[in-house]
Formats: structure tokens, C-alpha cells, sequence
């Protein structure tokens, strides 16, 4: 409700209580947006040696910070029907008057760029940790959409084989 985050030991039991059902070993699971701490990524390699389970990859899709501000402090929403588009890559159709749209205070410029200073911060003990057991997939994300995607999905499909 405060907007803040879940606490740790909150999000890890829910991780390992997914983790600890019967479909995982047999598909296997992909996790997005966990573990967001390097205590979450500890408590997760934990989980995963006492329920005999891998971590096969991390993806890290890497992206400029200017370029998320502008990708991330875009969105806007139509007061009326709730549609959301984005004033450069997602522009609403057509002759349009800005009142007629809002943008939320957590994606004005200045509140984007304190969140991903404390994401930045977060994730790259997090991503070390796990370069440093050889599983970590750099993906340069500043290129289309659809070339990110295809690359995403060889290393899934990698994995998968």
C-alpha cells in the first residue's frame, strides 16, 4: 500500500514455495524481477542446492541510463479511457490535446532516475555474483525490440536443448 518493497523474507518464501513444487523439476521456471537484492540472491541460491535445483542463466539485458529515463518517463494515460500510450515510441493517433492525458508522479523524469539509481545500485552486486559463476547472458538492449527478443529467445532455447 506505502509503494515500497515487499520485504525479503516475504518474497523469498513465496520464491521457495513456488520453487518447491512438483512441476518445476520437470519445465523448469524463469524468474523476472527476482532476486532484486543480493540477499534475495543469496537466499535464492540457497533454496535452489536444498531443493537440488539449478540456475541455468541470467539474462542482462543492458541499456543506457538516459535511454531508460526517456523509454520510462514517456508514459502517459488518457483521463477518459485509461489508455496508455507513450509521447515518443507509442504516440497517441492523430491530432491530440495534451489536457486530455496524465502522466503518474512515478514516471516523471525525476522520479524514474532515483529508481534507477537505487535499481543500478541493487543489481550489480547481484549480477557479479552470478557473473562470477559463469551464468550471466549480456544482451545489449539498445537495438529493436524484435532483435533483443530473438536474441532472448536463443539463449532460452539454448537452455531448453
Amino acid at each position: 500500500d506505502k509503494g515500497e518493497l515487499v520485504p525479503d523474507e516475504v518474497t523469498n518464501g513465496i520464491v521457495k514455495e513456488r520453487l518447491a513444487q512438483d512441476d518445476i523439476a520437470g519445465k523448469g521456471f524463469l524468474l523476472d524481477g527476482y532476486p532484486r537484492t543480493i540477499e534475495q540472491a543469496h537466499a535464492l541460491d540457497e533454496t535452489l542446492n536444498n531443493l537440488e535445483l539449478k540456475l541455468d542463466g541470467v539474462i542482462n539485458i543492458e541499456v543506457n541510463p538516459e535511454s531508460l529515463i526517456e523509454r520510462l518517463s514517456g508514459r502517459i494515460i488518457n483521463r477518459k479511457t485509461g489508455e496508455t500510450f507513450h509521447k515518443v515510441f507509442n504516440p497517441p493517433v492523430g491530432d491530440y490535446n495534451e489536457d486530455d492525458f496524465y502522466q503518474r508522479e512515478d514516471d516523471k523524469p525525476e522520479t524514474v532516475k532515483r529508481r534507477l539509481d537505487v535499481n543500478i545500485a541493487q543489481g550489480a552486486p547481484i549480477i557479479e555474483h552470478y557473473r562470477k559463476a559463469g551464468i550471466v547472458f549480456d544482451i545489449q538492449g539498445n537495438q529493436d525490440i524484435d532483435d533483443v527478443l530473438q536474441i532472448l529467445l536463443s539463449y532460452l532455447i539454448i537452455k531448453i536443448i
